[in-house]
Parts: structure tokens; sequence; C-alpha cells
């Protein structure tokens, strides 16, 4: 159960769509997931310091994607939520 503050819908969200992809724009996450970019940078950074996700940045711009060790684990988080 140590993984329960995973289990959010924006976080979800977030891991479904860059499940699909191999690195997303903050900008294109906003956007895609109706979100707004405090809550969407809340989301990020608690995925981002457990590990999950990596982001760099590009000039003005920050590409997330998921750490390439955890990629099985995200799989099998959507599958059960899924």
């Amino acid at each position: 159960m140590k993984n329960l503050w995973l289990f959010q819908e924006g976080r979800i969200a977030i891991l479904c769509r860059l499940a699909g992809c191999d690195t997303a724009r903050g900008c294109d996450l906003t956007a895609c997931l109706k979100m707004k970019r405090p809550l969407l940078s809340h989301h990020l950074a608690a995925l981002r310091d457990r590990g999950i996700i990596e982001e760099r940045r590009e000039g003005r711009e920050k590409y997330y994607r998921i750490r390439p060790e955890k990629k099985d684990f995200v799989t099998q988080v959507i599958r059960v939520v899924g």
C-alpha cells in the first residue's frame, strides 16, 4: 500500500500519456490533459521526486519521460487502473 500516492487521477493521466510516447513537453501535457499548469507541475514533481519520471530542459522547454527502468512498473500500474 506504499504506492497509494500514485493512484491519483492526474498522476495516472500523466503516466498514461507518457507511456504512449518517448517524451512530452510540459505545455503539451497541459493542453492534452486539460490540466492547469500549477496542478500539472505538482503531479510532475511528485512523479519526478519518486524516480518514476525524469525531466530535461532545452532552452525554456521542459521535456518529460518515464525513466527506462520504471517502464515495467508504469505498465503494471496502468493495467491495474485500466
